[in-house]
């Protein structure tokens, strides 16, 4: 092995591998010799076991030693599709590394480069450029958002096998090891059947020991027409699109004779100028996107002001609520906390909606028999005190680290769950119009698999739509369209509703609507800033307390509809959407609520529930999936009973005892 140490940075040459290291720490000396120290370690064990690597990949694959198994475990993934575990190796050995530094040093920023595959960990304040060589190079930069992550590439003219064409493909995965293994496949499923352009040979004619074995592998490629261009660069376009949705991967860089496609996770690129972008397809791409982005947007809307609306009407119709101010309060709920959804959004570049929480609303709905508004806004005010208080605490981390999300999701499981058995309840009480917009629904995403079409929920609004004009049902009188007429309401400090109250308000925010949002955006590979989510639901409750409306929170059902498109692409775009729609119906409350009215309660049960159903199934995975599956299903089914302890809700109480389950039973 040799090895040395220019400019900071740590080279070896060990074998086949050649790795370049960098890290970002004043035990900068003594994490370059564990590299060192490791990387012999995984050659030596690799070679013990490389017979059975070089063997394709299948289910029964037995390897007894950490490098192998990663190996085993990232092309996994990628079954049935043609793939050995020597596809990631040079990506699991970086990654490997990666972890065994992480595992006893602090730094801010590393890499570990293992000929072109990557394994990284920037903190949340760094930031990471790479580049894509040669003529047609680009550079990308990776900000510590994204954590811990993996950048692989593949191609013919690559140092390693191809039986694709493109010159290279760059996929960036939470892993190297999985970057690896996708980059090798997408890159074998873009070519040209039966082209004279293209001259292969059997990958043993080239190389003896050989994983590919009689496979044909690329040699060369001949100026290409873009029709043939766009027509190899579409195979892999369709697979990484599906390894995309299924999170697999976060990004793609597809890259043939100077042409380019980028898919995925948008990164801040900066391109050479001889690069060409290919546009067509970047246009249609962003199309689709601008389509599914609206439609989101727009059934997450139909849902906020249908279901969370009847719930507060029918709160202060029992309490006699002055409609002046439901108005008020209405304008807080949306208005406002569509105004920083916006911000929280756009800091972030993630789908980051606040709305208000409808089982604090419930409780206080129960204590506004016994207190007045003016107390009640007083425990606004100091439940947003106390979240301004928490957000610059551990306590947010603390609780998610020690909280199984398979617990989590067992809550959300239970909560989409309601929502989706009214959908087929609504087959009963409107049969022509829930089955309309069912069918709609279905035999659009049928025909989604094999050609494009119209998002499926567009398509369900619409056939609704047209059921109800045909059938008269929409029938909206003229009313005069004017803003709402804001005033405040001064609080009133009473110990008594502040001990009752704050606390089980608290407890709605953080655990129940919080802890949705959250764990729904982690399932989507995001990445939710914890405290700064924290700090705007308090900024929200502060300014709501003042207009009579309960405190802001980190919504669960709209995030749900607003993340449910396999395709993850500018979701944030959604939320400023929806954030816009909320603003509008805010300052005009009065009258769209007379225009909501007017819908039939089938036509939005219908539209969220089909919205919510893919999330549902995601979550009945996530939450069963694991060793906690007892612990999740009793949060299931206790969060499903709606059982009420000390006017706290179900969620909480499902909460509770599947951590208690899950710490002394099932750890």
């Amino acid at each position: 092995m040799k090895s040395l140490i220019e400019d900071d940075k740590l080279f070896i040459e060990n074998g086949p591998t050649n790795i370049i290291a960098e890290a970002f720490s004043s035990e900068k000396k003594e994490i370059y010799n564990l590299i060192c120290e490791y990387s012999s370690k995984f050659l030596k064990d690799l070679s013990l076991e490389i017979e059975k690597l070089k063997k394709p990949t299948s289910q029964k694959n037995k390897f007894v030693s950490d490098i192998a198994n990663t190996m085993f475990e990232s092309t996994k993934l990628f079954l049935p599709n043609f793939v050995t575990p020597m596809a990631s190796v040079a990506g699991s050995i970086s990654e490997l590394l990666l972890l065994k530094v992480l595992e006893k040093f602090k730094v801010n920023k590393i890499y570990i480069n293992n000929g072109g595959d990557i394994s990284l960990y920037i903190s949340k304040n760094e930031k990471f450029n790479f580049s894509i060589g040669g003529e047609t190079s680009c550079v990308i930069e990776y900000t510590g958002i994204d954590g811990f992550g993996g950048i692989a590439t593949s191609g013919w003219k690559g140092r390693s096998f191809s039986m694709g064409i493109a010159d290279s493909v760059t996929v960036i995965a939470e892993k190297a090891s999985v970057a690896d293994a996708a980059a090798t496949i997408i890159g074998n499923h873009i070519d040209l059947k039966n082209s004279n352009k293209v001259k292969k040979t059997f990958a043993n004619n080239l190389y003896e020991d050989t994983d590919l074995n009689n496979k044909l592998i690329t040699v060369s490629v001949e100026n290409l027409t873009e029709t043939e261009i766009r027509q190899a660069i579409s195979k892999g376009k369709n697979i990484s699109e599906h390894y995309i949705s299924k999170n697999l991967i976060k990004s793609v860089i597809i890259n043939l004779q100077d042409k380019i496609l980028i898919l995925g996770h948008k990164f801040n690129i900066k391109f050479n100028k001889k690069i060409k972008i290919l546009e067509v397809w970047n246009k249609i791409d962003m199309n689709n996107s601008i389509i599914n982005n609206f439609v989101d947007s727009f059934i997450a809307f139909l849902f906020a002001i249908s279901g969370p609306v009847a719930i507060m009407l029918s709160i202060t119709s029992a309490n006699n609520i002055d409609p002046r101010d439901v108005s008020i309060w209405l304008f807080g709920c949306f208005a406002v906390n569509g105004f920083f959804s916006i911000i929280l959004t756009l800091k972030n570049k993630q789908p980051l909606v606040l709305m208000w929480s409808i089982p604090g609303m419930i409780l206080i709905g129960y204590s506004l028999k016994n207190y007045s508004l003016n107390e009640i806004v007083g425990v606004y005010l100091t439940s947003s005190f106390l979240l301004f208080l928490i957000s610059f605490t551990n306590i947010i981390n603390f609780l998610k680290k020690n909280i199984p999300t398979e617990i989590v999701m067992g809550m959300v499981s239970a909560i989409f769950l309601s929502f989706c058995v009214d959908w087929i309840n609504s087959l009963n009480t409107y049969p022509m119009l829930a089955s309309i917009m069912s069918l709609t629904f279905f035999i659009l995403l049928f025909l989604s698999k094999k050609i494009k079409t119209i998002p499926p929920l567009l398509g369900c609004l619409i056939s609704g739509l047209l059921v109800m004009y045909f059938t008269n049902k929409i029938n909206i009188s003229t009313k005069e369209i004017s803003l709402i007429n804001i005033y405040l309401t001064m609080p009133e400090f009473n110990l008594k509703p502040i001990i009752e109250l704050t606390i089980p308000l608290i407890i709605t925010v953080i655990f129940i609507q919080n802890g949705q949002g959250i764990v729904l955006l982690e399932n989507k590979k995001y990445t939710p800033p914890l405290n700064q989510i924290t700090y705007y639901c308090g900024l929200g409750s502060f300014f709501n307390a003042y207009l009579g409306a309960v405190s802001t929170c980190l919504t669960g059902p709209v995030t749900g509809i607003l993340t449910s498109n396999p395709n993850t692409q500018n979701q944030y775009i959604s939320a400023i959407l929806f954030s816009l729609l909320c603003i509008i119906f805010g300052l005009y409350s009065p009258f769209v609520l007379n225009l909501l009215q007017e819908l039939p309660k089938e036509f939005i049960i219908t539209l969220g529930g089909l919205a919510l159903l893919n999330v549902l199934q995601q979550s009945f995975v996530d939450s069963f999936k694991s060793k906690y599956a007892l612990s999740a299903l009793l949060t299931f089914l206790v969060t499903l009973s709606e059982f009420t302890l000390f006017n706290i809700g179900a969620p909480f109480w499902g909460l509770l005892l599947g951590f208690l389950v899950s710490k002394f039973i099932e750890k």
